[in-house]
């Protein structure tokens, strides 16, 4: 799945370059979100991208259809249960027509209340769901002091209703690849960064995809990176032991974690239960183990990008 901030696609030359790099994505669902295409125009600039797409979007909400949804009917099946001014809730199918997981697509509003009420939005839905469920799009919301450079100075109030949300809602970060910043104002003076396009799961999503990687794409024409989850391919491999690394306890989210793990019900003895819960909170834990592996190598490169961060600010 992909998701990205086009800023437009009424010019033909945007419109054009934009169907261009659908093309490289190589993925079933694509979001693309601030279109500025009225409900009048959409069909005929959907023509101009591509046959494969299928289509649903938020019109019924704002007038500009702030978000569009393409999916490839070859290869999922979408089921819309919810439209807002700032989401699209749906389900996703396999083509056997068996449930994979919940996608909630967004792109928030500018304004601090504004996006309040998502969050207390997404709560509301996410008290309802069970299973694996993700929620990917522009957040317009930075998370963090440092996901932000440049342009006025960060306050904690900025973040603090996002992460309230995530807290209350079991929901965590993906670790992405690529750019840490996914906005820039792309001026040569006052130059701002941001990292405001994310992708945010439960457990049970990053248990069921544990091959997933998630990556920062190149921002091409917009002023947004685009984001990508996608599958690993991966050959069978030989089973290993798990290392616990007592490191990883000092990660903020560890306690949550373990706790979402362990409270999920499981069948059998006492004996069975406790094998299950542990082994379940192996796939949990290795994610923050990688932040420990191989540290040496991390400590040299480290190193080496303090050193040619010095050279250039000098």
């Amino acid at each position: 799945m992909v998701s990205w901030n086009v800023r437009g696609i009424n010019k033909v030359a945007r419109n054009k370059e934009v169907s261009s790099y659908l093309r490289t994505f190589h993925v079933p669902i694509v979001a693309l979100l601030e279109t500025r295409v009225k409900m009048k125009n959409a069909n005929r600039i959907r023509n101009k991208i591509g046959g494969r797409w299928n289509y649903m979007d938020n019109y019924d909400k704002h007038e500009n259809g702030r978000i569009w949804l393409l999916w490839d009917h070859r290869e999922v099946n979408l089921k819309l249960i919810q439209t807002g001014e700032q989401f699209i809730h749906v389900e996703v199918y396999s083509l056997d027509q068996s449930l994979m997981y919940v996608a909630l697509v967004i792109y928030a509003f500018n304004q601090l209340d504004r996006r309040k009420e998502l969050w207390n939005k997404i709560e509301d839905i996410g008290i309802n769901l069970n299973g694996p469920w993700i929620v990917i799009g522009d957040f317009n919301n930075i998370l963090a002091y440092q996901d932000k450079i440049g342009g006025n100075h960060v306050v904690e109030a900025e973040f603090r209703d996002l992460k309230n949300m995530m807290s209350n809602m079991g929901l965590f970060e993906a670790d992405m690849k690529g750019n840490h910043y996914t906005w820039s104002n792309k001026h040569i003076a006052d130059v701002i960064y941001s990292r405001i396009d994310r992708v945010i799961g439960n457990v049970d999503w990053f248990q069921k995809y544990q091959d997933a990687y998630y990556e920062v794409l190149d921002p091409n024409i917009s002023d947004h990176s685009s984001i990508k989850i996608g599958m690993q391919i991966q050959n069978p491999r030989k089973g290993y032991l798990f290392r616990f690394i007592n490191g990883i306890t000092k990660d903020p989210s560890f306690m949550q974690l373990v706790a979402s793990s362990w409270q999920m019900e499981t069948r059998g003895t006492a004996m069975e239960k406790l094998w299950c819960k542990l082994k379940r909170l192996q796939n949990v834990l290795r994610p923050l183990s990688r932040k420990f592996t191989d540290m040496q190598n991390q400590i040299q490169k480290a190193r080496q990008e303090l050193h040619q961060g010095q050279m250039l600010l000098q």
